[in-house]
């Protein structure tokens, strides 16, 4: 693989109906929000949707969470 010579930024755009993307544990599962009433994902959300579509594609990750451990 290349070394990455420049830093590289990227938009995600999730569009969801009827579902909860990212719920908050600390608040009964509800759906994080912003102050608009827009949902919001977290950082950490998107970070482990990305882990676990590679790991279902075959890749070796090094984070991996409980229930979903190849080790």
């Amino acid at each position: 693989m290349a070394e990455l010579s420049n830093k590289i930024d990227f938009v995600l755009l999730v569009s969801v109906k009827m579902a909860n993307p990212n719920g908050d544990p600390l608040n009964g599962n509800r759906p994080r929000i912003d102050y608009g009433s827009y949902g919001e994902i977290t950082a950490e959300c998107i970070k482990r949707k990305i882990r676990n579509r590679m790991q279902d594609l075959g890749y070796h990750i090094f984070v991996q969470s409980n229930d979903r451990s190849d080790d």
